[in-house]
């Protein structure tokens, strides 16, 4: 009898421990209104596949947090409109293959400051939140929007596995170099919280509206386009020629169409350019720059550039600078061991004479 006991708890763990699809890709949506949504939502957009999912973060209508339904508009809350989660969704399944599913986890809120999702500093903006229509938004989440994305993606992540973080946020805040540094701690601890690594999750952040749309806010984009600089697994999306709607803040309907089919494009070009080992396992991301090749060979860095470099300098994800060297003589082929190098994962910053530089993430 103990026999058969213990053959059915281990068919039970099997059972259980297969859960989750590696087929199913997770990303996590954060922001403020242009976030939110505030597109009016047309009949072309109620028709959804099967395989596009969203995570209810917030209980309203029929919805129940930590639940999957079909992902059809709105997908914040239940009063909400069209936003880029809805498009990005749907471009991403037109290149995946049939048998992949992509999932949303949604949390933002209007008019909020980035520091809201900031787990050690959420508390006061709240505390600055006093309008009725802001406690109503923050009631959605308990007044704790961070824990709240934690939450839904712990569950998340039994189904399926966690692929991107988006963000649409910066027309209250994003004007310095203060608020990418915000940014880059509320993206290190939502990694940390669920046990991720910065180069498997790409972080796509969207420009405001931009000024060749009369965007009132396009003086937050210059910020938004460094974010590359500051942390190498984020990526800025362009706004340029979207479409906004008549208070030139928010986009239109046919602007957050394109928008999300933006940020999915980024998120799909990420993918197929990830740096692999002599194992096939993603170990990093190709650089926008083309004129640089890198691959990992026998615990080496080999670089390959059409442009001759000068010096190199190698980082830790935290910006520790572990190694910097200045080349004798440039050259456009570089070997750097990597096998006593414990720090990981890295980052490779390479320099040419006429100033160009470009950066590579590797793992551990």
């Amino acid at each position: 009898m103990k026999r058969y006991f213990l053959i059915f708890m281990f068919l039970m763990f099997s059972v259980f421990s297969w859960g989750q699809d590696q087929n199913f890709y997770i990303y996590l949506c954060i922001g403020q209104s242009n976030m939110v949504g505030q597109g009016e939502i047309s009949e072309q957009d109620l028709n959804v596949s099967d395989r596009f999912l969203n995570m209810s973060a917030a209980q309203c209508g029929e919805r129940k947090i930590g639940e999957w339904q079909k992902a059809v508009p709105p997908l914040c809350r239940c009063d909400t409109k069209l936003s880029p989660a809805d498009y990005f969704g749907r471009t991403m399944l037109d290149s995946l293959p049939s048998n992949y599913r992509v999932g949303i986890v949604h949390v933002a809120i209007d008019g909020c400051a980035l520091q809201l999702f900031d787990k050690d500093k959420y508390q006061d903006i709240v505390a600055t939140m006093n309008e009725d229509w802001q406690k109503y938004e923050l009631s959605f989440y308990d007044s704790n929007p961070y824990q709240r994305l934690i939450t839904c993606a712990k569950l998340a992540q039994k189904d399926g596995v966690i692929k991107g973080i988006l963000v649409h946020q910066g027309e209250t805040d994003a004007y310095s170099d203060q608020w990418i540094k915000n940014l880059q701690k509320i993206y290190t601890d939502i990694l940390s919280e669920l046990g991720l690594s910065p180069e498997n999750v790409p972080l796509l952040v969207g420009q405001t509206a931009n000024s060749d749309m009369n965007g009132v806010c396009a003086h937050a984009n210059p910020t938004i386009s460094k974010v590359h600089n500051f942390i190498p697994t984020a990526f800025a999306i362009s706004s340029s020629k979207v479409a906004v709607s008549n208070d030139n803040v928010h986009f239109s309907a046919q602007g957050y169409r394109e928008l999300g089919k933006r940020y999915a494009l980024k998120m799909l070009e990420i993918m197929r350019c990830g740096i692999t080992n002599t194992d096939n396992k993603l170990v990093g991301f190709e650089s926008v720059d083309e004129s640089f090749v890198v691959d990992v060979y026998n615990s080496k860095l080999l670089a390959i550039s059409s442009l001759s470099v000068s010096k190199y300098v190698v980082t830790s994800f935290s910006g520790k600078e572990i190694l910097s060297l200045t080349l004798s003589k440039p050259l456009k082929k570089i070997k750097l061991p990597l096998k006593n190098i414990a720090d990981r994962p890295l980052i490779i910053t390479f320099y040419t004479d006429d100033g160009k530089h470009v950066s590579k993430m590797l793992t551990k």
